[in-house]
């Protein structure tokens, strides 16, 4: 529709200007939209427009068929849409219940509230018994993956859910909704999804599934801190609270997580809840997320340090790029990460690295036969250095924006002459004519 401005958009019922800012802002960095000020739709945005869902949810089965497990993705979507489907019961407090004067109980009532006791401690151990079954250590989406699973499996019988604690109505609404997204993927990608016998993901397929709902919830990210003991103001042994990316909000992981146990250093998670009993903030939904991730998943995300003196930069023949290595910092807060390999920013710097790569032979070994007889060390063009074979090398590769050996290569089918002039003046006359026997060095 050629709408650059959607907040003015005359909607017919105008909905809140924060939400639709909120909205465009999460399109963005999911890379639905591109962030250089037009919100201008993506590619992956226009194909995230073919599932009537939430873009997260649209992201992650796309990136669920690119990697072949589309039905576990499928599955993921439904329970996130439904709510988590495990049973989760208060038994009440039996401790309180002990220390009322049971001298004043008749004995047929105290033999009953034993009994009854009894049953809710047997009851309580088979429910966590039953919840053991679905542990998946990294991932509270993986937990209820596996509970789904072993339903669909089960043949969806309600009898199932029964005997493992699984909320009946619940899992009836995901496994409807399982069969209308198969459907619906069929459609759309034309393939076909077998959902009814999906068996457990393996070790490879779980570390994918984490880094696809990673993917999808890249700005639902909360980074652990140790927590301060205000009247000694020193750490806590063992207690940990997290900071949220986007609004550094302070939550903490909720109990009923498998991971509030052993709270990794970052997560993603499904949504935060303030309870009114209290003041904290609890996450739900909660997968780990490795650092190294960010960077490649939120590259919207990320901005980065100017790039490093050490390591040194480098040429990598395989993506024939000029590399570089940097600091990454993620989010409006700026949480610094470790240190990552990246592409060099375009700019007269990476010229300067692919001109020296180029005469040390790196990029064409041909070159390499002339290395002792260059008049200046190429070194010296990623070093303070000014002069006249400088800008020989570096100008014409400026001009036509030649930072590839596939830049390169193409250019020389068009003129095989090019950039000979400029190398002639790093070498001394008498080695013009071993130069031009090899021109161009492929």
């Amino acid at each position: 529709m050629g709408i650059h401005k959607i907040e003015s958009f005359p909607f017919p019922t105008q909905p809140d200007e924060e939400s639709v800012v909120s909205s465009l802002i999460t399109l963005e960095n999911i890379g639905a939209l591109d962030k250089q000020g037009n919100h201008d739709i993506t590619k992956l945005g226009k194909a995230i427009l073919n599932f009537p869902l939430s873009p997260r949810y649209g992201k992650m089965l796309l990136l669920g068929e690119k990697s072949n497990i589309l039905d576990h993705v499928i599955a993921i979507v439904a329970v996130l849409t439904v709510g988590d489907p495990i049973l989760r019961i208060n038994f009440g407090k039996d401790d309180e219940e002990d220390m009322i004067d049971n001298s004043l109980k008749h004995a047929d009532q105290i033999l009953k509230e034993k009994a009854e006791k009894e049953e809710r401690t047997n009851e309580r151990k088979k429910m966590i018994q039953a919840k053991k079954q679905w542990a998946s250590p990294t991932s509270d989406l993986l937990c209820w993956l596996n509970a789904v699973g072993a339903y669909e499996y089960s043949g969806a019988s309600d009898q199932f859910c029964r005997d493992n604690y699984l909320h009946m109505k619940s899992m009836r609404e995901i496994h409807k909704l399982m069969h209308q997204l198969k459907n619906l993927v069929n459609r759309i990608k034309n393939v076909d999804v077998n959902i009814e016998n999906m068996t457990p993901p393996d070790n490879e397929q779980i570390l994918t599934l984490r880094q696809i709902i990673t993917a999808g919830f890249v700005d639902n990210i909360a980074k652990r801190e140790p927590v301060i003991d205000p009247r000694t103001g020193r750490y806590v042994r063992n207690r940990f609270k997290y900071k949220t990316c986007l609004n550094n909000t302070e939550a903490y992981i909720h109990l009923s997580s498998i991971l509030a146990r052993s709270p990794p250093e970052y997560i993603s998670y499904n949504r935060l809840i303030s309870p009114a009993s209290t003041e904290k903030t609890y996450i739900l939904g909660v997968t780990a997320v490795e650092s190294n991730w960010l960077v490649e998943l939120g590259t919207n995300l990320c901005t980065y340090s100017e790039p490093r003196a050490l390591p040194v930069p480098r040429y990598n023949p395989k993506e024939d790029a000029v590399k570089c290595f940097v600091i990454p910092y993620y989010g409006p807060y700026s949480w610094e990460l470790q240190t990552v390999e990246i592409d060099y920013p375009v700019g007269i710097d990476c010229y300067k690295y692919f001109a020296r790569f180029f005469l040390e032979g790196i990029i064409f070994p041909k070159m390499k036969q002339f290395s002792t007889y260059y008049l200046t060390q190429p070194s010296l063009l990623t070093k303070d250095y000014s002069g006249n074979k400088l800008y020989a090398v570096i100008q014409p590769l400026l001009n036509h924006e030649i930072r590839t050996k596939r830049q390169l290569k193409k250019i020389w089918a068009r003129d095989s002459t090019f950039l000979l002039a400029g190398v002639k003046q790093w070498l001394p006359a008498s080695q013009s004519v071993n130069l031009e026997k090899i021109w161009p060095p492929l």
